[in-house]
């Protein structure tokens, strides 16, 4: 059993949180999502069940300034397309797409520059020592 986020529209962009990221979709109504589906699922653009998509976590609605309607088609659309990557088409690319016209995942922003910081701070200690 999940929890939702109450009355989730057509179109609506959510998310649930997954232990280290959170998965992203296009709520399509009666129960689905629209998602991009990691490797494990053949990288697709494909539909899964609500209650799938949160796993037992709490859905959230994505707030947004974004048209439903734009959304919703957009996700029907770009169902069964391929090319699932990481870094660059993942289900927050997805979702923001169908959203926006604009693939961008703010979490992949993030892990790399903290990544790149990470980096950064260990160079310098390392020199540091030196």
């Amino acid at each position: 059993m999940h929890q939702q986020s109450p009355s989730l529209q057509p179109g609506d962009v959510i998310r649930v949180w997954c232990v280290f990221f959170w998965h992203y979709g296009v709520y399509l109504g009666d129960d689905q999502v629209m998602v991009h589906a990691g490797p494990s699922r053949g990288g697709r653009v494909c539909r899964q069940w609500l209650c799938d998509f949160a796993a037992g976590g709490v859905v959230r609605l994505v707030p947004g300034d974004y048209t439903r309607e734009v959304s919703f088609y957009r996700a029907l659309w770009a169902e069964g397309r391929s090319g699932y990557n990481l870094f660059t088409a993942n289900c927050e690319h997805f979702a923001m797409w169908c959203a926006t016209g604009r693939s961008f995942s703010g979490q992949i922003v993030v892990a790399l520059q903290s990544l790149l910081l990470g980096l950064g701070l260990w160079a310098t200690v390392g020199f540091a020592r030196d």
